[in-house]
């Protein structure tokens, strides 16, 4: 049998060259950006977020402080922002309607959509929350792997899980209602407007139904419209760059 053996030593030296403090930031970002005990961001990958990484101190500073009790939440929001190709954005909730809206290609009119993946929006920020709460837990307890008990004083149930009826622990995404009470109380809204809601939720879920009626009914002008045109359904590389990357 062969046996290879990795010096992980020097690893952490290659590392500390490129960048201080990185080989400490890299339990972190494992646990941020997809492991076992976390979800990772869709199709983002971790070549390309680890480049970033690799190239700023202020994002190493912010993912060691994953591996404490000090979270640098606002310094993390702004790595995960960085991600999802926003460099000036500290806001997961704005990052996430800029990214919609150049999805759409327009501000106000979601029925003129003919394919969106809402898989590729950025989280928004109470979901992120537990998404740092829970890479919080697991760098924390990786970070503590030389130690009697690497999970003192930690509970999955404070860090971003919930039990289940057969007493499992699974993700919490977020707190409270999924949609605000503007969008989902019958009596907040006229008839007419619920409608048009209905009708641009169904134009996003399914654009390929009835998607030159639907322009019709907003009197738009269909006659470009090509109804035969084939989507992208190229899938993405893990490590693809995000479509809204921000011009340097």
């Amino acid at each position: 049998e062969t046996r290879d053996f990795i010096n992980v030593t020097n690893i952490s030296r290659e590392l500390e060259r490129k960048q201080t403090g990185l080989s400490e930031a890299l339990i972190s970002f494992h646990a941020l950006t997809g492991c076992d005990y976390n979800s990772a961001f869709y199709q983002k990958g971790k070549s390309v977020p680890f480049s970033y990484l690799e190239k700023d101190p202020d994002y190493v500073e912010a993912l060691k402080s994953l591996c404490t009790n000090a979270v640098d939440k606002p310094a993390v929001t702004a790595f995960v922002c960085r991600i999802y190709g926003f460099k000036a954005l500290d806001d997961i909730n704005e990052a996430r309607h800029q990214s919609f809206t150049r999805m759409t290609k327009r501000k106000q009119q979601a029925v003129h959509v003919k394919k969106i993946n809402c898989s590729s929006l950025p989280p928004c920020e109470k979901v992120l929350y537990q998404h740092v709460l829970r890479a919080n837990f697991v760098a924390t307890m990786w970070s503590h792997a030389h130690t009697k008990q690497p999970t003192k004083d930690l509970h999955p149930l404070n860090y971003g899980w919930i039990a289940n009826d057969d007493g499992l622990y699974v993700p919490h995404w977020y707190e409270g209602e999924a949609l605000p009470d503007t969008l989902s109380s019958e009596d907040s809204e006229p008839v007419h407007e619920r409608e048009e809601m209905t009708l641009a939720l169904d134009a996003v879920v399914d654009p390929r139904d009835n998607y030159a009626e639907n322009m019709r009914k907003y009197d738009m002008d269909v006659a470009d419209v090509d109804d035969d045109s084939e989507l992208d359904d190229q899938p993405w590389s893990d490590d693809s760059e995000s479509e809204c990357e921000d011009e340097d």
